[in-house]
């Protein structure tokens, strides 16, 4: 009796990727207030995350103590997929604020677009 092959997940389809960096996300004053107005609900933010993980990004969200800010990211974990290895991180004293502001950017930029063609890799400012 032959065995049977499964089909492979995507997680064996491709390669980890290695670290590359941050993209820096400069926001002007308005694009600031336009996210702060913005207003979600909880199925949002579970919609959200759900749809970056279902694009193969690692959604992260961390607060610090001594910076007293919230800070969450996505990070590309696929070399063959665009942005390997490259975290696009956004912190603000709102949890909320923070998910918000990437998911805002994450629009402009979009899933499958390069991130470092709208935004810079060049040095570590944030907002």
């Amino acid at each position: 009796m032959s065995r049977v092959k499964k089909q492979e997940p995507a997680a064996r389809m491709y390669t980890k990727a290695k670290w590359q960096g941050f993209v820096n996300v400069y926001l002007s004053r308005e694009e600031k207030t336009a996210i702060k107005d913005q207003a979600w609900d909880s199925a949002d933010y579970t919609d959200f995350i759900k749809d970056a993980c279902e694009h193969h990004y690692k959604f992260s969200l961390s607060f610090s103590e001594a910076g007293g800010f919230w800070s969450a990211s996505l990070t590309g974990q696929y070399k063959e997929l665009p942005n390997g290895g490259v975290c696009m991180s956004l912190k603000h004293r709102d949890f909320d604020t923070a998910i918000r502001a990437l998911a805002w950017c994450l629009k402009e930029a979009g899933y499958k677009e390069d991130w470092s063609e709208r935004y810079t890799t060049a040095d570590g400012n944030d907002w």
